[in-house]
């Protein structure tokens, strides 16, 4: 099973998110530090893992510090910037990317605008 801690800054959100989708609950990820223009495709997935408060200095709980990623690692030396993790578990690619127009936010039928670039976690369906 492979897992991954994410950062953030969005604590309000992953307490919703917590609520409305629980344990378990299918996510998917979009690659936010890419170089180049943002592509706005969604091209991971996995499953929500729980949220919890940063701690110290803005880094992740200590049980979850093995799941960061090399970049995550690299942030920490700096760290302070986010206030919660969230636990992305059995993360695997996506054979075909979903554009983030095919989403929708949720409790709306609206699908999310073509420019629409998340800035943080962001609660849809689909």
């Amino acid at each position: 099973m492979r897992s991954l801690a994410v950062g953030s800054r969005a604590d309000e959100v992953l307490e919703r998110f917590d609520e409305v989708g629980g344990m378990g609950a299918p996510i998917l990820l979009y690659e936010s530090h890419r170089n180049g223009p943002p592509v706005l495709v969604a091209s991971f997935t996995g499953s929500w893992g729980g949220w919890a408060h940063a701690v110290g200095n803005g880094v992740p709980p200590r049980a979850w510090r093995r799941f960061r990623s090399t970049l995550m690692e690299e942030e920490d030396k700096s760290a302070g910037f986010f206030t919660a993790f969230y636990l992305v578990e059995n993360l695997e690619q996506i054979g075909s990317p979903r554009p983030l127009t095919e989403l929708r936010g949720y409790g709306t039928d609206k699908p999310l605008a073509a420019n629409f670039v998340p800035l943080g976690p962001v609660i849809v369906h689909w």
